[in-house]
């Protein structure tokens, strides 16, 4: 009896010492999807909520592991923070960071440096805030790395003239007034509103506040394709027009209450390409479209960006 019990106290010991184990062994930044799920959801369908999550997870691995994922992101889906990952996941590998000597950086095959850099650029290039101030704060001319940066041919022949000095094109946007039967009754979310506020955050983009007087006599109102938008670009030239579509569902008599659907187009006058954006609702209080923006704003911001 005494050995049955000793022998049942160390079952019981070692069982809960390998669960305190598989507890410890788990850390803050592991998903609670399997990995494999989140690769499928980011890489087969660009899913950048699942992108985000690996990127969290991966932490607990070498920066190298996470490289091919954010490369299939960033080339496929042209995700922008995608390609300042790739760049910092390879500078990380190499334990470098931007403020070490330069002794160090030239220590760093020049084949794979050129490789990193060339992302950074392209992260810029793409509206990624993170890549626009490394490349002001270490890469612009008189900072230490832009003579390295210069020097490595593959940057000469294919950005030196982009970026180096620093002449990106921003792309300007003009967010058009909502098409919406119920303007009038004072009771509709202002969805233009916060689409020019979340736009205008970003340091790529050139936000064009609305320029009433100068569209006035101009039908600019209830625009949602963009046959309607020749007489707008004659006074106010842009390169995006956003136009957003309002539908209510009920009147509940609470305003805030009230539930919405919303759609959104964009039309690249450049490329004269109009298309329905994936960022749209279905019966949103209207106290929360302008959250809902708030949280899709990234996939607009890719949707604009697409070649």
């Amino acid at each position: 009896m005494y050995k049955k019990t000793i022998i049942l106290f160390i079952t019981i010991a070692l069982f809960f010492s390998c669960n305190n184990q598989e507890k410890k062994g788990r850390t803050m930044n592991e998903p609670e999807k399997s990995f494999a799920e989140l690769k499928d959801l980011a890489l087969k369908q660009g899913d950048i909520e699942s992108y985000e999550i690996l990127e969290t997870a991966y932490l607990d691995y070498a920066p190298k592991e996470f490289i091919p994922i954010a490369l299939e992101m960033a080339n496929k889906y042209k995700y922008p923070k995608a390609f300042q990952d790739v760049y910092w996941k390879m500078c990380s590998q190499q334990g470098l960071y931007e403020d070490d000597e330069l002794l160090k950086w030239n220590k760093w095959q020049k084949k794979e440096r050129s490789f990193a850099f060339k992302y950074l650029i392209l992260g810029a290039i793409n509206g990624n805030n993170e890549s626009i101030d490394v490349i002001n704060n270490y890469y612009s001319i008189s900072k230490p790395l832009n003579k390295l940066m210069i020097t490595d041919s593959l940057l000469v022949s294919e950005f030196y003239d982009e970026l180096i000095k620093l002449k990106i094109k921003k792309k300007s946007i003009l967010v058009l007034p909502s098409f919406d039967i119920m303007a009038n009754a004072g009771r509709s979310p202002d969805i233009s509103k916060c689409l020019e506020s979340e736009l205008s955050k970003q340091k790529t983009f050139n936000v064009i506040a609305f320029p009433l007087l100068t569209l006035m006599g101009v039908p600019y109102q209830n625009v949602f394709d963009k046959k309607y938008c020749e007489n707008i670009l004659k006074k106010v030239p842009a390169d995006i027009i956003i136009m957003s579509k309002l539908d209510y569902n009920n009147i509940l008599g609470n305003t805030d209450d009230d539930t919405w659907d919303y759609a959104i187009k964009i039309y690249n006058v450049l490329e004269n390409n109009q298309f329905d954006s994936q960022v749209k609702a279905k019966n949103i209080a209207c106290k929360r479209v302008c959250d809902e923006i708030q949280k899709s704003i990234n996939n607009l911001i890719l949707e604009i960006n697409k070649d």
